[in-house]
C-alpha cells in the first residue's frame, strides 16, 4: 500500500513539476514582439486619466506621430498604441483598452487600417502580436473569439504554439528578463510609444496631392471592419475621435496608384466620419501644411524619419489646440513630462 501511494505521490510530482516547466517557458517563449510589449505594457503605467490623446494605428503611427512634441508645442500628453501591420480589424479590440485607462482621452484612428485591401485584414501575425501584448482579460478573449477561433488552443495554452522556440531559450530569457525589470520598478517607454526612423530614403520621391481625387468605395473587408469601427465609436458614445490619413509619397507608378486609390478610399472614410459626427482628417490634401521635403523628412512612402515626425507633429498639435479642450495639468505630471521630454529631445 506505501509503495502504491509513494508511485501516486511521485507521479503527482512529475506532471506538476512537467506542468511548472510548461507554464514558465510559455512565458519566456512568448515574446513575438518585444517592442509591441513593451509599447502596451508601458501604456498602462501612465497615470489613469492623464494622457488627452491617444493615437491607435499601425507602424505609420508611432513612426509619424511624436507625443513629446506636442507637449513641447502645446502642452498636450499623449501616447501611440500602435502594433506594427495591423488594420482595422484589431482596432475596436485597442479601443477598448485604451477607454479602460484613458477613457476622456482623444482618440486618432490611424486610416490606413481601412484603406487596405481584404488580405491585410485576415492577416494573423498583427492579430497574434496585439493578443501576445494585452492583458489577460474578459476583452482579450472576446478578441481571441471574434479574430482567431480557430486558434483557441494556442491562445488559451501558450506554449501549444511556443514549444518550437525551447531550442531557442538562451534569446528569450534576457527579453524576459527586461520586460520583467520594467513592470517591477514601473518604467514608462521614454518615447511613449513612438517607434522613430532617423534616416530618410535614399529614392527620389515625390509629394502626394488627394485634394481633387473622387471617393471611392473601401474594399469589401475594410468596409466591415471600417463599419464597425465607427458603430463601436457610437455604442460608446465616443465624441472626440478624429480618422487620420498620414503623410504619404511615392517614387514608382505602382505605388503612386496605390497611394492615390488610398487618397480616393479617404474620402470614403471622412464622408461617413463626419457624418456620424467624427473629425477626419487627410494630411496630402491639405497641400503640406507642415512643409515636409520629401528629400529629407520620409523614411520611406508611408513613414516619415524622426525630422519629419517632429514637423508633422508639431503641425497636429497645434491643429489639436484649436480643435479641442485640454485640461491643464497638475505641477507633478507637468515636470515629469518636462523632465521626459527634455530627455528625448535634446
Amino acid at each position: 500500500m506505501k509503495r502504491i501511494v509513494k508511485r501516486i505521490l511521485a507521479w503527482l510530482l512529475a506532471v506538476a513539476l512537467l506542468v511548472s516547466c510548461v507554464a514558465v517557458c510559455s512565458v519566456i517563449c512568448n515574446h513575438p514582439s518585444e517592442e509591441t510589449e513593451n509599447t502596451v505594457a508601458s501604456f498602462y503605467r501612465e497615470p489613469a486619466g492623464s494622457l488627452d490623446v491617444v493615437m491607435i494605428g499601425s507602424s505609420a503611427s508611432g513612426k509619424d506621430f511624436f507625443p513629446h512634441v506636442l507637449w513641447r508645442t502645446e502642452k498636450i500628453t499623449s501616447y501611440c498604441m500602435c502594433i506594427a501591420a495591423c488594420s482595422g480589424n484589431i482596432y475596436s479590440s485597442v479601443l477598448t483598452e485604451v477607454l479602460s485607462a484613458q477613457p476622456q482621452a482623444v482618440i486618432l484612428v490611424d486610416a490606413d487600417g481601412f484603406l487596405v485591401e481584404d488580405k491585410f485584414q485576415t492577416e494573423t501575425d498583427p492579430i497574434r502580436i496585439w493578443l501576445d501584448s494585452m492583458p489577460r482579460n474578459e476583452n482579450r478573449l472576446q478578441t481571441i473569439r471574434a479574430l482567431t477561433p480557430d486558434a483557441l488552443p494556442e491562445r488559451l495554452f501558450p506554449f501549444y504554439r511556443y514549444h518550437r522556440y525551447m531550442n531557442s531559450l538562451y534569446a528569450y530569457i534576457p527579453i524576459t528578463l527586461r520586460l520583467l525589470e520594467k513592470k517591477i520598478h514601473d518604467v514608462r517607454d521614454p518615447m511613449k510609444g513612438a517607434t522613430l526612423n532617423p534616416a530618410p530614403t535614399n529614392a527620389e520621391l515625390q509629394t502626394l496631392d488627394i485634394s481633387a481625387l473622387t471617393a471611392q468605395p473601401l474594399s469589401a473587408e475594410s468596409e466591415r471592419v471600417f463599419q464597425a469601427c465607427l458603430e463601436y465609436c457610437k455604442e460608446k458614445k465616443l465624441q472626440n475621435v478624429v480618422f487620420v490619413d498620414l503623410p504619404k509619397a511615392y517614387s514608382t507608378d505602382e505605388q503612386q496608384e496605390r497611394n492615390l486609390l488610398y487618397g480616393a478610399r479617404m474620402q470614403t472614410i471622412r464622408e461617413r466620419a463626419q457624418a456620424c459626427g467624427y473629425a477626419a482628417v487627410s494630411y496630402n490634401a491639405l497641400q503640406n501644411p507642415a512643409g515636409l521635403d520629401v528629400r529629407t523628412d520620409f523614411a520611406d512612402t508611408l513613414h516619415l524619419t524622426t525630422q519629419g515626425a517632429q514637423k508633422f507633429s508639431a503641425w497636429f498639435a497645434a491643429y489639436l489646440r484649436a480643435t479641442y479642450d485640454f485640461s491643464e495639468k497638475d505641477e507633478a505630471l507637468a515636470a515629469q513630462w518636462d523632465a521626459d521630454t527634455q530627455n528625448v529631445l535634446r
